[in-house]
């Protein structure tokens, strides 16, 4: 899903860090796609051990800093904030649903016919 570099064997252990961090963002998009529950939260735990162990090799690394570091660490960025953007909208439809069930929930999105209440429906769905 993300563009990573080629691993040579000398590559900076701390780019080592953050391309083991991408992967396991990776899975977690997966994961979020498949909507497998139980797998997030052992990949949520193991997500913070590696990024709480990144943050104290880039501390106890001194300078410099590899030159790559902040086009990885912007990859890393942008692999979590894809995964947060799907996990809100996991969480919304998971709200919208229990809302429903205990009879607490707005007035419907759309009806069985896949129109909005008192709206037409669209004619790809009416055929459906």
């Amino acid at each position: 899903m993300n563009e990573r570099p080629a691993e040579p064997a000398s590559r900076d252990p701390l780019l080592q860090r953050v391309d083991a961090l991408i992967l396991l963002l990776d899975e977690e998009h997966r994961r979020l796609c498949a909507g497998d529950s139980a797998e997030l939260e052992q990949l949520a735990e193991q997500k913070l051990g590696q990024a709480q162990a990144l943050d104290r090799a880039v501390r106890e690394h001194g300078e410099p800093l590899p030159a790559e570091l902040p086009t990885a660490l912007g990859t890393l960025h942008r692999a979590n904030a894809r995964n947060a953007a799907l996990l809100q909208v996991r969480q919304r439809y998971t709200r919208a649903a229990l809302a429903e069930m205990r009879g607490d929930a707005p007035a419907p999105v759309y009806e069985s016919a896949g129109k909005p209440p008192g709206g037409r429906s669209t004619r790809l769905i009416a055929q459906a």
